[in-house]
């Protein structure tokens, strides 16, 4: 199985300290990601692009990622300790940029992964920093 793949588990590691830390919006938006990502990274790698269930699948990746990176910019200003606080928000528009580079103009086979493994430590920073 390739890295684009499984280097989705490291998504788990904010969503397990999001629960440990009673942050339950954290955690259940976090989860979704943890769901879809792999899903769609399976099925762009292993089946057609174009069938109704990937479509679906791509989709629901986008939301649950744009629905966290929404409400870990929300959490920092909220609920993170102020002297964190813009720390935390440069590194999460600095992944958003990492993803976006990679996305448009560099080999996302090979930075996305990366990706996955860099946002999840940049999201742990943020649920611990209350």
């Amino acid at each position: 199985m390739k890295f684009i793949i499984y280097s989705n588990i490291f998504f788990f590691i904010p969503v397990i300290a999001a629960l440990w830390l009673h942050e339950w919006v954290y955690f259940i938006i976090g989860f979704s990601a943890c769901i879809f990502s792999p899903i769609y990274h399976y099925l762009r790698e292993y089946h057609p692009q174009k069938t109704k269930l990937f479509k679906t699948v791509r989709d629901l990746d986008w939301i649950s990622a744009v629905c966290s990176y929404a409400y870990m910019y929300y959490y920092t200003f909220t609920k993170v300790q102020p002297q964190y606080q813009m720390p935390l928000a440069i590194a999460l528009t600095l992944t958003i940029a990492f993803f976006w580079y990679g996305f448009k103009f560099g080999n996302y086979n090979r930075t996305h992964p990366w990706f996955h493994t860099v946002l999840p430590l940049v999201s742990f920073l943020v649920v611990i920093s209350k």
